[in-house]
């Protein structure tokens, strides 16, 4: 089984919001007697709080694969709408994209291909069966 690994930036940012905790609870020591349940039970509520959170709402949409932009092009048919000797143009989902024939083949136009990946605004395809 594969296991996934919370994403840094939420974790450095769980981190500090703790270490905001601890420091206001300092601060405010200085003026107020705080017991020691307090200094004990709010980062672990905190902390509780912070874990409960991204394992019931945020863990699968922080590492769910992206479904915008040219990176959810990737795997998609698209369209032929120029022959590709090896560039040309393809139309998926309604957009026009340059192209990038792989296999160094001529591929015809109105023929269905498989984009492999996205670089700057130039797709890369090859034939689909």
């Amino acid at each position: 089984m594969r296991t996934k690994k919370i994403p840094r930036a939420y974790l450095l940012r769980e981190i500090a919001e703790l270490a905001l905790v601890i420091g206001v609870l300092v601060v405010v020591s200085q003026f107020v007697h705080i017991p020691v349940w307090a200094w004990v039970g709010i980062p672990l509520a905190k902390a509780f709080a912070s874990i409960t959170f991204y394992g019931l709402f945020l863990r699968r949409a922080l590492l769910r694969s992206t479904r915008v932009g040219p990176e959810a092009l990737v795997g998609q048919i698209a369209e032929t709408i120029t022959p590709l000797n090896p560039s040309g143009q393809v139309k998926v989902n309604g957009e026009i994209w340059s192209a990038l024939n792989n296999t160094g083949t001529t591929i015809p136009e109105r023929q269905k291909v498989k984009i492999l990946e996205v670089r700057g605004n130039t797709v890369h395809v090859v034939t689909q069966p």
